[in-house]
């Protein structure tokens, strides 16, 4: 291949350099220049190196290299591209670090800055770093230690088959390595400023290398005001920090102090070490920490979109859509059921050696935080995809059975009992019918299932109780179905309600609509056992029209207040105003048998009727009660109360037009009334 005109590198163990149109200030062979970068960067003529020998090292305190570039104005300029100027060029843009190498974005003196690219071409071939193209790390580590060091099938290959068995045998084409670093120079202060620390010792010639202008400076000591745990019970950093702005060995100078991020920003702030960290610190005196960081990103992305650009009435830019980032991944010729296997984006949590609770609440691995945003997560897969899995969320994609009786999973809650089974709740799609060609051969159902295996479909265990919409081809209808497929309890799509099986009723049943009841093959009703295996009731019904007062139609249970055991008939009642429906016949335990109409009897015992006594063939007469006038009616006073239940006749009360009344004392409410309970008219 052609080698470029304008220049030709290679490099050797040291450096080679043979390139035309090349400047380099301040080299030698030999020991380093201690020579400053001009504080203008002035383009200059090149300096060919073409006679230099591959093996011979360059040692020079800065180094810059130009290349030509043709300016808009038709120039043909050697502006600098690469740069490596040492503390000068730091102290000339003080936002690079003074550790900083320097690609492009070195600007000249005639106002414009050349544009550089950078293009990496690599061939992973090995463990380590031979596995990436490029690798990157944060750490103080050198390349024989590994913080410097890959982690990619990372044992050491000389060791044969034991490096082949735990490996990988992976390559990456960027590799990150970020760390928790410890601080450069960690010291014990004394006294503190305004702008000022102390430190007990000196530091030492190679202590004092390692800090450099803008340098973290964190401190042990704390703002005794502010809250030492946020919401979440996460130690604060409400310690005192500043920027290194000088140091000599027995001090360093900062900007000025202050808590990270809280809001105090005036000047003139003292550390006091009479109150230090105690949640996240175990040192008892005051130390200072140079080149630590409060939090640590892998990448940081700050992307700045200006609409002026696009939209403003000077446009100068195109582009009104942003990808934040995109992996395309296109496989081929896979013609073999499970032949690969695809993973995005993956993130592995493990705390070695950490309590359960070692996290925050609110830790997570994935987080949109965008107030506007229509949409958070998008999944598009084919329907039998899974959209989302865990241990316990089960989101498949917008799939349906195919084959009857078969099921689609919408969606699955789990959770792992200490018993070894595994509760599913969750909602899925049957094929109830055949045909498959209306949407009312399939029903949704929604209920619990015991350890059943989830893919698209739920397969096994046991289902419990669902509820199921349009089932077994019945669209507009909902239904409970036990043990999964067997209806109990149905509404039909004109909300008619179907018993399927037993009705059971543990407490009062209303009907309180405006057409009648019909039960086709009558109504039974059955008195059950209670809990401690009694009768707790009769088995009857009790039919009450409480419109009104008094108002009681048809065949009814003697009134529960009364505390009596029998029944009483009332003649029809359809009167709005709420009139007492007419007394036909009752019979009660306590008072025997009354009726108000005449009675036929084809064999007579004994009867005692409203008007006296009557003598029936082979019996005695039986006595009258005694009368008065409702205003004479006997009370209830000492030494001789009424008794509960005591019986008199009203000779002046009347009972469905008739005048004259059986009545009975009424202890509880303390009055008199018919034998029905009610109030004497």
């Amino acid at each position: 291949m052609k080698r470029p005109a304008f220049f030709s590198l290679r490099l050797s163990l040291l450096l080679e350099l043979t390139f035309s149109g090349l400047q380099l200030p301040g080299i030698a062979a030999g020991p380093a220049l201690a020579r400053p970068l001009p504080t203008t960067l002035n383009p200059a003529q090149p300096q060919a190196l073409s006679g230099r020998r591959a093996d011979t090292p360059l040692s020079t305190s800065d180094l810059m290299i130009q290349r030509p570039y043709q300016a808009p104005d038709g120039r043909t300029l050697v502006p600098p591209v690469i740069g490596l100027p040492g503390a000068q060029i730091y102290r000339e843009a003080f936002t690079l670090g003074a550790e900083s190498a320097i690609l492009g974005g070195i600007p000249t003196d005639l106002g414009f800055t050349a544009p550089e690219a950078l293009s990496i071409v690599g061939r992973p071939y090995g463990n380590y770093n031979a596995g990436c193209t490029l690798c990157v790390f944060s750490t103080p580590d050198n390349l024989h230690q590994g913080g410097a060091q890959a982690a990619l099938s990372g044992i050491d290959f000389r060791m044969g088959a034991f490096a082949v068995a735990h490996g990988d045998a992976a390559v990456a084409g960027f590799y990150q390595y970020d760390e928790l670093s410890q601080a450069r120079v960690t010291a014990r202060a004394t006294r503190f400023t305004a702008t000022t620390v102390s430190l007990a010792r000196p530091m030492t010639a190679a202590e004092m290398a390692l800090l450099h202008q803008g340098m973290y400076l964190a401190t042990n000591v704390v703002d005794p005001h502010l809250p030492p745990r946020n919401w979440q019970g996460l130690p604060n950093e409400n310690a005192y920090w500043g920027f290194i702005r000088s140091w000599t060995p027995t001090s360093i100078t900062v900007y000025g102090w202050a808590v990270l991020g809280a809001g105090n920003a005036a000047g003139g702030q003292v550390p006091d070490p009479a109150h230090l960290d105690t949640l996240k610190s175990s040192a008892a005196v005051p130390l200072v920490f140079a080149g630590v960081p409060a939090k640590i990103f892998s990448k940081n992305t700050y992307v700045s979109m200006d609409a002026d650009r696009i939209y403003g009435p000077h446009p100068t830019a195109r582009a009104n859509a942003y990808e934040r980032e995109e992996l395309d991944f296109r496989p081929r010729n896979f013609t073999r059921p499970h032949s690969m296997s695809f993973h995005g984006w993956t993130t592995s949590y493990e705390c070695d050696h950490c309590t359960p609770e070692a996290s925050t609440d609110e830790s997570y691995a994935y987080l949109v935080n965008g107030p506007g945003l229509k949409r958070a997560y998008v999944a598009q897969l084919y329907s039998d995809g899974l959209e989302f899995s865990g241990y316990n969320t089960w989101l498949p994609g917008n799939g349906a059975p195919r084959v009857q009786g078969d099921n689609h999973i919408l969606f699955d809650f789990a959770s792992d009992l200490p018993t070894r089974n595994t509760l599913h709740f969750g909602a899925k799609v049957f094929k109830d019918a055949a045909p498959g060609t209306s949407w009312t051969n399939w029903d949704v159902r929604l209920g619990l299932n015991i350890d059943g295996q989830r893919s698209d479909r739920m397969q096994g265990g046991v289902d419990m109780v669902q509820l199921a919409w349009n089932y077994q081809n019945t669209p507009d209808t909902l239904c409970l179905l036990s043990a999964g497929n067997v209806p109990g309890l149905c509404q039909d799509s004109q909300a008619n309600a179907v018993f399927h099986g037993r009705a059971r009723f543990q407490d009062t049943v209303d009907f309180t609509g405006t057409r009648p009841t019909n039960f086709a093959n009558g109504l039974t009703l059955h008195a059950v056992p209670d809990g401690s295996g009694l009768l707790g009731g009769q088995g009857t019904t009790l039919q009450w029209n409480d419109y009104g007062s008094q108002t009681r139609t048809s065949l009814v249970n003697i009134d529960p207040s009364g505390k009596q055991g029998g029944f009483t008939f009332y003649d029809i009642n359809a009167d709005s105003s709420g009139t007492p429906a007419d007394l036909l016949l009752s019979l009660s335990k306590r008072d025997g048998l009354r009726t108000t109409q005449p009675a036929h009897f084809s064999a007579l015992e004994a009867v005692r009727l409203s008007t006296g006594p009557i003598t029936a063939p082979g019996s005695a007469a039986g006595p009258a009660f005694p009368a008065f006038p409702r205003s004479r009616l006997p009370a209830s006073t000492p030494p001789t109360p009424l008794q509960d239940g005591q019986h008199a006749r009203c000779t002046d009360c009347t009972l469905n037009g008739r005048t004259g009344v059986d009545v009975v004392w009424n202890a509880a409410s303390a009055r008199w009334t018919d034998m029905m309970n009610n109030p004497l008219h």
